[in-house]
Order: structure tokens, then sequence, then C-alpha cells
């Protein structure tokens, strides 16, 4: 974890909901692109 989304805990520390939900739309967010890079690595060019 970045030290942003450290910053981003405290700040919302009253309301760990907040946090919580936060770091998951990240986590899933990353987990999307690393997807959508590994697939376009993987499947051939000329898929179109």
């Amino acid at each position: 974890m970045t030290e942003q989304n450290t910053e981003i805990c405290s700040v919302y520390k009253n309301n760990s909901w907040a946090c919580i939900v936060f770091l998951l739309v990240f986590f899933i967010s990353e987990l999307n692109f690393l997807f959508l890079m590994l697939v376009s690595l993987i499947s051939p060019q000329g898929l179109e």
C-alpha cells in the first residue's frame, strides 16, 4: 500500500467503512488493470 492510502485511512479513521470500501475499490481496480494487461499480452494481436 502507498502512503496516500494510509493517509486517506487516517482521515477516515472515524469511519472505518469508508476506508474499507475505498481500499476495496482501489484493490479491485488494480486487479482489473493487471488482468487487462495480462490478457493483452497473452492474446494474439489479431484478435479483433
